[in-house]
């Protein structure tokens, strides 16, 4: 049976969704995240022509895990364009979210990616980063867009000797969130 025609490219989706560090090479540097990908010409050429906007849409989608697959028809092409949905092969591969992610899972996972940038910094620098060191300079550890794509949550990394701790706080909320080197994300109290 062959391979469906997206087939690779929901690999590549599926890695940039659970790897952060992927992720920012996919949004910064397409031809050196798709290099170990076996794509097909227009799978290759799909993607390095979607705009970073598609692409976080795409694996915000592989994330929540929430393929549209059926074939497209006439009113699915039409809602697929009026959208932005991104098709591949005759099937809708990424639509917009219609229903937002709850706060503190958003929240987790920025702050997730977060901790992830703060160790590719301290691999390269030996300690780790603020917020501006982080998202700065000509490779940044962290896309800037990280922490300013989503406006309901405030972003905060303190450093301490050999230590950080990194706080989303939700605007006009007392909910906030933590992580620190371990990675683990916790409810700030």
């Amino acid at each position: 049976m062959p391979e469906a025609p997206d087939r690779n490219i929901r690999a590549v989706l599926q890695r940039a969704a659970s790897d952060p560090a992927f992720h920012m090479l996919l949004l910064n540097n397409r031809e050196a995240a798709l290099k170990d990908f076996p794509l097909s010409d227009a799978e290759r050429n799909m993607l390095m022509s979607a705009t970073a906007t598609q692409i976080r849409k795409m694996v915000e989608q592989a994330r929540q895990r929430k393929w549209y697959e059926t074939p497209v028809s006439r009113r699915t092409a039409a809602i697929a364009a009026a959208t932005g949905a991104l098709t591949v092969g005759g099937l809708v591969l990424a639509a917009p979210t219609v229903r937002g992610i709850r706060p503190e899972r958003r929240a987790g996972q920025y702050l997730e990616m977060i901790a992830k940038a703060q160790s590719i910094y301290r691999e390269q620098y030996g300690r780790y980063g603020n917020l501006e060191e982080l998202t700065g300079g000509e490779k940044p550890a962290l896309h800037p867009d990280v922490v300013r794509m989503d406006d309901r949550f405030v972003f905060e990394v303190s450093l301490d000797g050999n230590s950080f701790n990194a706080t989303a706080r939700m605007k006009n909320t007392e909910r906030a969130w933590q992580v620190g080197p371990d990675g683990q994300v916790k409810p700030l109290e």
